[in-house]
C-alpha cells in the first residue's frame, strides 16, 4: 500500500505538458512583398479565404548554399492561394490546402538537403493535406506569392 502511495504521489509531482494548439499565436502567412526575414522553430501559419476552386499543381525544391536555406514552392492552377493552414514542429511541417485537388501528374523536383519526404493526402474531393518530413530539426519562414498574370504560389523557406 505504502509503494502504490508514493508512485502515485511521484507521478502527481511532475508536471504533465501537453500541446495546446488553441493557446499558441496564429500567423497570417504574409504576402511575398511582406515576407519576414524571421525563421521559426514551430507555430501556426494561416492564409484566409480561399478563392475558386484550385489544383496543386506541383512541388519544387532548392537547397540555396550561398544563403544556407532550402526553398519549397507549392505551385497552384489559379493566380491566388487557396485557404491554407500550415502547423511547423521540429521535423516536420504539417499543410492543409482548403478548396484544393490535387493535379493529375503532380511532380517534385530539385536538390534538397533538409527536406526527407512530401505525402500529399487529399482528404476530400476539395481538401489536401500535405506533410513535409525533414532529415533534422527545421526552422521555417512561409510567404505567398500572387500575380494576376501568373499561377499563385506558397513557398516554405527551410533553414537548421
Amino acid at each position: 500500500m505504502k509503494f502504490n502511495i508514493l508512485i502515485l504521489f511521484s507521478v502527481l509531482i511532475f508536471e504533465v505538458r501537453a500541446q495546446n494548439l488553441h493557446e499558441q499565436r496564429i500567423r497570417p502567412i504574409p504576402s511575398g512583398q511582406n515576407m519576414s526575414a524571421v525563421f521559426l522553430d514551430q507555430g501556426i501559419f494561416q492564409k484566409g479565404s480561399g478563392t475558386s476552386q484550385s489544383q496543386l499543381l506541383q512541388t519544387r525544391h532548392d537547397f540555396k548554399k550561398n544563403e544556407n536555406f532550402e526553398r519549397i514552392v507549392f505551385d497552384f492552377s489559379t493566380n491566388k492561394v487557396p485557404k491554407t493552414y500550415a502547423y511547423a514542429s521540429g521535423q516536420k511541417v504539417f499543410i492543409d490546402f482548403f478548396d484544393t485537388s490535387l493535379g493529375a501528374t503532380i511532380g517534385s523536383a530539385g536538390k534538397a538537403e533538409y527536406l526527407k519526404a512530401i505525402d500529399y493526402f487529399p482528404l476530400t474531393e476539395d481538401q489536401l493535406s500535405v506533410e513535409l518530413n525533414f532529415k533534422k530539426q527545421v526552422s521555417v519562414r512561409l510567404f505567398f506569392l500572387e500575380d494576376e498574370s501568373q499561377k499563385a504560389r506558397l513557398v516554405l523557406d527551410v533553414k537548421e
